[in-house]
């Protein structure tokens, strides 16, 4: 609603497989879902470093994947962490790992935005997609700041302002009323970080009763910490995801955790970030074992991925018309 609020025509879901997996595989299910709309022209996604420069030494890489996956496994083996030995790999194989600003480009692409970015690109080119790449470079706040009260603020300091608004109650719009001076100033930095049309939104949602509550993630947490121990370090390796050990790691650290952010807390080190390691939490969570992305991925391989529709906006149905009748001329074929 968000999206359709703010002029988006069309919202379509990811599938969660791709979704909640590494940046490589979100990028191949989201260029396959594209491409097989049939329709897409152009793809747009942000980026942290010169877009240019990101997007040339990505098709690079991807023009030469098999000279990019030995780098990248070297770099490993030396025992960078992924998000470094990815973006020396990138940098390596594209040939700018010299010359004017590449130390800086170097760690630039080890930002998250830049991460996906140079999948989706690689993904563009290794699966031919007929689909332009245009890099958005982001500004203001940086992806994990959580400063608020700037044009720009990040999405992690919107989330925590929305939290702390939710947990002192939204002032009233009534004039009679008095409203909290802490959740009047809060609201402020959020109006300022978020279209109107959002706000409008969310305020609503906390009217009603909130977002979320905090029962609700005790209640998660509790879910979670007991489908691990069920699982167990066997249950553990078969998790999509989970390699080099990364089930003796949770292991050890579950009995010290009392939720998962403590045990994310416990677990992560500079070589297994903190979203790789949640990204295991969500296979644990959902019983996601490689098997089952194997067949999932074989699937996409063919063709066979759905796109759900979440919204629709003015020019939705046009567009659905559009998809519907190039199936058609594919079919016909």
């Amino acid at each position: 609603r968000m999206a359709v609020d703010n002029g988006v025509d069309l919202v379509l879901e990811l599938p969660f497989a791709f979704a909640c997996n590494s940046a490589e595989e979100f990028a191949r299910g989201g260029v396959c879902l594209l491409k097989r709309l049939g329709c897409v022209t152009d793809m747009a996604f942000g980026c942290e470093s010169e877009p240019d420069r990101l997007i040339e030494a990505a098709r690079v890489s991807a023009l030469r994947d098999e000279e990019f996956s030995q780098r990248l496994r070297r770099a490993l083996i030396e025992g960078l962490a992924y998000p470094a030995a990815r973006s020396r790999a990138l940098l390596e194989t594209g040939g700018l790992l010299s010359g004017a600003g590449a130390s800086g480009l170097q760690e630039a692409l080890r930002a998250p935005n830049d991460i996906l970015a140079v999948e989706y690109v690689r993904q563009l080119q290794l699966q031919e997609a007929s689909i332009r790449p245009w890099g958005i470079r982001r500004t203001g706040s940086g992806y994990h700041s959580l400063q608020t009260g700037t044009a720009l603020a990040s999405a992690a300091a919107i989330r925590r302002a929305i939290s702390r608004l939710q947990a002192q109650g939204l002032p009233s719009t009534d004039a009679g009323s008095a409203a909290k001076p802490e959740a009047a100033a809060l609201s402020e930095d959020i109006l300022c970080a978020v279209p109107k049309a959002t706000l409008a939104v969310l305020e609503e949602l906390l009217q009603q009763g909130g977002l979320w509550r905090p029962q609700d993630s005790l209640r998660l947490d509790a879910m979670l910490l007991s489908q691990l121990r069920r699982l167990g370090p066997p249950g553990l390796r078969q998790l999509q995801g989970c390699s080099e050990g990364l089930e003796y790691r949770l292991w050890k650290a579950l009995p010290y955790a009392e939720s998962a952010e403590q045990l994310l807390s416990l677990s992560s080190c500079a070589r297994y970030s903190t979203a790789r390691m949640r990204r295991l939490l969500c296979a644990a969570l959902m019983d996601f074992d490689g098997k089952t992305w194997g067949n999932i991925k074989e699937s996409a391989d063919k063709g066979l991925l759905y796109g759900r529709v979440l919204g629709i906006g003015n020019k939705g149905a046009q567009l659905l018309r559009c998809i519907r009748s190039q199936k058609r001329r594919e079919e016909e074929r």
